[in-house]
């Protein structure tokens, strides 16, 4: 009746179409990023309006990618105006469309994971504005990366990796039935796919399988992210994609092949391997015992086998005859950055005890004196909290993800869904991976994580019943 109103006449919406496709017309030579979204804009409101969750797919469908040229460019020159900027602002906006109920919420669950997550991004904020202090610093060290001006830095810093966070909120607030839960794994498994094939078609077209050593730059060209941020994303979703592929879907069993596929090509041993670990813990959790036991021949003969050169150079490395090098087991990570972050902390106990602020370690005498690499994460998720935060914080942090683990634990064996092993499983892998590399504050690393957590608490609700809500609780 709306549609109907407002086009009363075929000859009133022949004339419009017309203006528009006129309209986009001279966008084209005026902005080609601009008139793409215009382009797409009608369809895009119209599918948004039809179901509020449909924005959310939408924003899962392009987060992989939110860092691709085609995103990231500001339209008409204009600062922050990017795609994905606008895509999340909107979502951001939809959650609160309808909210009286949001702004309430009705049990203990939704309330402790609510307030947790404003705790998480208060600390994230106030290293944010710690940092300020050491800005000067930070953009002589990398003037590429960090911009002098503090707008400038709070902008691709601060609001845009809060963004990625919009997803923990509206799937808190919005997302509760089975049926809503089904519809948000669904649309990660199709982003995790596009991302999938974007990988092979990139390592395709540049012929990465044929180029000795890594190639990290074809990613960051091709995706506007390092191997390892791309790598961290698709082994967090593989318990995802690998459950569809148990429930029989077709489009399933793709997607776990591809993401197999383009975890290879990216040459992340710490991908590869993570990968083929969450894989059998989830199997094993649905006691899937051909699966694992298939993944567990393939990692024991992989090594007596013929393996592309990439790869065998990728899962080697540190390997010499008999003997293995720690160090370069680890990529120069012991001895060019851990150790030297140890000594300094221990001799400050200010830094020790409260950090320095969002990218504390290249504030470091170690990073400034050349001692370390010039990296600007410390490649242990967990040292990075005492860097930028402190070793309270840190002590805090692994104190309630223990008992919400636990609790995790307890709960999953009482419902016992699939989907709910899945989810709990990604979030043990992305835990392991931290040892290694990523980051617990917003980044690239954590893209997936947001949605997951959320959407595993809200597996917990709605298989709670409603009187037994208040009971339910991990603090």
């Amino acid at each position: 009746m709306i549609l109907q109103s407002a086009f009363p006449s075929k000859k009133i919406l022949l004339m419009a179409i017309s203006v528009y496709a006129s309209i986009l017309g001279v966008l084209i030579f005026i902005d080609i990023e601009l008139s793409i979204v215009a382009a797409i804009l009608p369809l895009f409101a119209w599918f948004t309006l039809t179901d509020k969750k449909h924005m959310l797919y939408i924003f899962l469908l392009f987060l992989p990618f939110h860092s691709a040229p085609i995103l990231s460019e500001n339209l008409m020159g204009i600062k922050g105006f990017k795609i994905f900027n606008i895509i999340a602002a909107i979502t951001l906006i939809f959650n609160f469309y309808h909210t009286k109920e949001n702004l309430n919420p009705d049990d203990a669950l939704k309330k402790k994971a609510l307030f947790f997550f404003g705790i998480y991004f208060m600390i994230f904020t106030l290293a944010t504005l710690r940092s300020i202090s050491n800005l000067q610093l930070l953009h002589i060290s990398m003037p590429e990366v960090f911009p002098a001006a503090p707008l400038s830095y709070l902008l691709s810093i601060f609001v845009k990796r809060s963004f990625y966070c919009v997803s923990f909120v509206y799937i808190m607030r919005h997302i509760i039935s089975k049926n809503d839960i089904e519809g948000t794994i669904t649309s990660i498994s199709f982003s995790l796919m596009a991302l999938s094939l974007t990988i092979i078609w990139s390592s395709l077209q540049y012929n990465t399988i044929y180029i000795s050593g890594r190639s990290g730059d074809i990613w960051n060209e091709a995706l506007g992210l390092h191997y390892n941020e791309l790598g961290t994303i698709l082994l967090t979703g593989a318990p995802l994609l690998l459950m569809l592929a148990f429930r029989g879907r077709f489009w399933g069993i793709v997607g776990y092949c591809l993401g197999l596929i383009a975890v290879v090509l990216l040459e992340s041993r710490t991908a590869i391997l993570l990968y083929l670990l969450a894989s059998f813990l989830f199997a094993l959790s649905q006691n899937k015992k051909v699966l694992f036991l298939a993944i567990a021949i393939v990692i024991v003969i992989a090594p007596f086998i013929s393996i592309p050169d990439f790869l065998s150079e990728t899962l080697q490395i540190g390997m010499q005859g008999d003997s293995v090098q720690v160090d370069r087991v680890f990529t120069g990570r012991t001895d060019r950055i851990w150790w030297p972050l140890f000594y300094e902390l221990m001799s400050n106990p200010k830094f020790f005890l409260f950090g320095n602020g969002l990218f504390g370690i290249m504030v470091t005498d170690a990073y400034q004196q050349g001692i370390i690499l010039p990296v600007t994460l410390a490649h242990n998720a967990y040292i990075d909290v005492i860097l930028d935060c402190g070793v309270i914080v840190l002590a805090l942090l692994i104190y309630y993800l223990i008992k919400f683990i636990l609790y995790a634990w307890k709960r999953i064996h009482i419902i016992n869904t699939d989907t709910s092993w899945a989810l709990f499983v990604s979030i043990i892998v992305f835990l392991i991976a931290c040892l290694t590399g990523r980051q617990f504050m917003p980044t690239s690393h954590t893209l997936l994580l947001f949605p997951i957590i959320a959407l595993l608490v809200n597996t917990f609700r709605s298989n709670t019943p409603v009187h037994e809500k208040e009971k339910h609780s991990f603090s």
